[in-house]
């Protein structure tokens, strides 16, 4: 183990963890078999809600219940909690209509430095539909979409690069301008709406 600095091209067991450069691809790092470049792993997260929401008369909460990639657990927590007021429907006909507030997702900053944070949404609403990030329960960037025809699905993706600090807290909201089966404030699954986080560190 350890790092060793050396000249031969030669990667097997004895010289895992040599350096060498490379002048088509950098700085690389001997793994006992291979070279590869040496590069620090990404601080990466990834995940989304299974649940859909279709309120108008409020904000509905991104819940965060599905995690599809995490290397982050050490710069920021993500949780999912309903609080007590939540509740959901048991009918059948209404499995997808949940108050606003149950199941919320929230992410929470151990680390404080610059984060680029994607709100991928995917709704379906015939007048608007608002999707935002909020920072500490106020909102830290939006996106607005319109149609005042028929009913249009919206693939809204609300981006930015934000200095976090050391406890705060993110939490993703959207909201459309009708309350029946064929309007989504967020259609969930993988497929169609997620978060992205990625770390970049602290300082530019």
């Amino acid at each position: 183990g350890g790092i060793k600095i050396g000249t031969t091209n030669t990667c097997d067991a004895v010289n895992k963890g040599m350096l060498r450069w490379n002048k088509t691809y950098g700085m690389q790092v001997c793994d006992g078999a291979g070279w590869y470049a040496a590069k620090s792993k990404p601080i990466v997260y990834q995940g989304y809600c299974s649940l859909s929401r279709r309120y108008s008369s409020t904000w509905n909460f991104f819940c965060l219940d599905k995690t599809e990639l995490n290397t982050a657990a050490d710069y920021f927590t993500v949780s999912t909690y309903a609080p007590a007021s939540g509740t959901s429907s048991s009918t059948s006909y209404d499995k997808y209509w949940h108050t606003n507030t149950y199941k919320m997702g929230r992410v929470t900053f151990k680390k404080a430095g610059y984060y680029r944070v994607l709100y991928k949404n995917y709704c379906r609403s015939y007048t608007y539909c608002y999707s935002r990030i909020l920072r500490n329960g106020s909102v830290l960037k939006y996106t607005y979409d319109t149609d005042n025809s028929t009913y249009q699905y919206f693939s809204q993706n609300t981006d930015v690069v934000a200095y976090l600090a050391a406890g705060q807290y993110l939490e993703f909201q959207a909201i459309v301008n009708a309350d029946n089966s064929t309007a989504y404030a967020i259609l969930g699954g993988s497929q169609t709406s997620y978060v992205n986080i990625e770390y970049l560190g602290q300082n530019f």
